[in-house]
């Protein structure tokens, strides 16, 4: 048991007194215990307060005790260089029989994980999100990435919130620097709410924060708990309009290259309702109304399967755009394959049983076959319709439209 635990159970009231460094916190009782932490509730001059301390006795384990107790410390630097409306405020710091506490104010309402399977409207989960979107960004600005959303580290009141639990965040980040994601390599986070290459791999970048915040937001919308990483898409569970499924879809990406690359993309996106500017440059697949950006010199499309390879997945069930699942067929990653050379985009098929077609009269709904009536590999230009699995018995599975933005 740590010692501030122990003390308080000791003492004949109920109530420890510790002198901090600028003035007199009560400690009351014993609380909870989170990942690296235990909370007390308390009055520091005068008013509510909780109080945190290391989890784990020095006795029974020094390794991990040393570990949280700097894990106090460091969140008590973040909160001191971090004052925000939104942020939860930090009222003092110190040390006590060897164990560091931080004080900070107490907060009232609820966590946002109140909202599992009672999910929010699209215009409450936008209040919610734009504030805490908006205070990361204020955290970016000033040097620091959060690392550790989830709802159990919000607390909501009246669609107002504020942040909590800093243990996580980590400083001397530069918003221009792109090379933090090899500078940073500590893990930790919240699984699936934490980007897979922070939570997996240690590589603390803004886009993991722009990828929990796109979870979060995918969360309150839904009010279900991922139980995966990445792609979320709120139109399958909920119906939401397609700005902000685009948007959610984008901050949600696997693959941190392809998500908003800062979260003030993100904010723009859904104050504007439509995908940021920067995301529609160049190569853009649409697929009912959803835009899937195509940044990478191959990018294979494909039906979602629990094996599938495919960069750019369609979830409908219904919808058999692939046949190519590489547990049935090894060679096959997907329906067909995007090149991208210089400022010029091809489409290949990769010898899918049902075909990839391309719409050459609109009028006369003339389709022609790559790779039988075409050539296998076809450049394709602004404004063409695609379609996959087309035959005259079938019909259409499923089209698509491929835009250029340019530069």
């Amino acid at each position: 048991m740590a010692k501030i635990r122990e003390d308080l159970i000791g003492s004949k009231s109920g109530k420890l007194k510790i002198k901090t460094k600028n003035n007199v916190c009560h400690i009351s009782k014993y609380l909870t215990s989170g990942g690296m932490a235990q909370i007390f509730l308390g009055k520091y001059n005068g008013q509510k307060c909780i109080i945190k301390t290391p989890k784990e006795s020095r006795e029974t384990n020094e390794r991990e005790f040393k570990q949280q107790n700097k894990y106090i410390e460091r969140e008590y630097i973040a909160l001191s260089k971090l004052e925000h409306q939104n942020i939860v405020k930090s009222l003092d710091f110190g040390a006590y029989e060897g164990e560091n506490y931080l004080i900070e104010e107490f907060l009232d309402g609820q966590t946002l994980e109140g909202y599992q399977d009672n999910p929010l409207s699209e215009n409450d989960a936008k209040k919610i999100i734009l504030q805490i979107a908006k205070t990361i960004e204020f955290m970016h600005t000033n040097g620091f990435l959060y690392r550790d959303l989830s709802p159990d580290n919000v607390m909501e009141n009246k669609l107002s919130i504020k942040l909590f639990d800093f243990g996580l965040a980590i400083d001397g980040f530069n918003n221009n620097n792109e090379d933090v994601v090899d500078v940073k390599r500590t893990r930790g986070g919240h699984p699936y709410f934490s980007a897979f290459e922070q939570y997996n791999e240690g590589l603390a970048t803004p886009t993991g924060d722009v990828y929990s915040i796109g979870t979060l937001f995918w969360f309150l919308l839904t009010g279900k708990w991922p139980t995966e990483w990445g792609d979320f898409s709120p139109m399958v569970d909920v119906d939401v309009s397609e700005a902000i499924n685009d948007t959610v879809l984008i901050a949600t990406k696997k693959d941190w290259k392809e998500r908003y690359q800062n979260v003030g993309e993100f904010i723009w996106a859904v104050e504007h309702e439509e995908p940021h500017p920067e995301i529609l440059r160049g190569g853009v697949i649409n697929i009912e109304g959803i835009n899937y950006p195509i940044r990478k010199k191959y990018t294979i499309m494909g039906r979602t399967d629990e094996n599938s390879k495919a960069d750019i997945n369609v979830k409908d069930p219904h919808r058999f755009i692939s046949r190519c699942i590489p547990s049935i067929s090894p060679r096959r990653k997907g329906h067909c394959k995007i090149i991208r050379e210089n400022d010029r985009y091809y489409l290949e098929d990769l010898n899918s049983e049902n075909g990839t077609w391309v719409l050459f009269d609109q009028s006369k709904k003339e389709w022609k076959r790559i790779g039988r009536d075409l050539p296998p590999r076809i450049i394709m230009n602004d404004g063409d319709v695609f379609t996959f699995a087309y035959s005259k018995p079938k019909g259409h599975y499923l089209t698509f439209t491929f835009r250029n933005y340019g530069k």
